[in-house]
């Protein structure tokens, strides 16, 4: 079972090109979501706030360690391709 969650962490991060945290109704907590977003940047990295898509939500490029920080603190998101999120950005 560990062998098969790797390997799909792997695969995820091979195909998963944007994080999104949402900031809707479906979002538990959004105290921490925004610490979240908080954290990418203060990690170097950039943030899209998206303000006419799920409340307001912010999204960053795939990186495991993020991906990590969002499990820990009980963030929800949702992870999209690039052709996915130009999408979004689109409309």
């Amino acid at each position: 079972m560990r062998i098969f969650f790797i390997w799909f962490l792997g695969l995820v991060s091979c195909y998963a090109n944007k994080i999104m945290v949402p900031m809707d109704h479906s979002q538990a907590n959004h105290l921490k979501a925004y610490g979240v977003a908080f954290w990418v940047l203060q990690n170097g990295q950039s943030v899209d706030w998206m303000l006419n898509f799920k409340g307001g939500a912010f999204a960053f490029d795939f990186d495991s360690k993020a991906n990590n920080e969002l499990v820990v603190r009980g963030v929800s998101y949702i992870v999209f391709s690039e052709a996915e999120y130009a999408q979004i950005v689109a409309q």
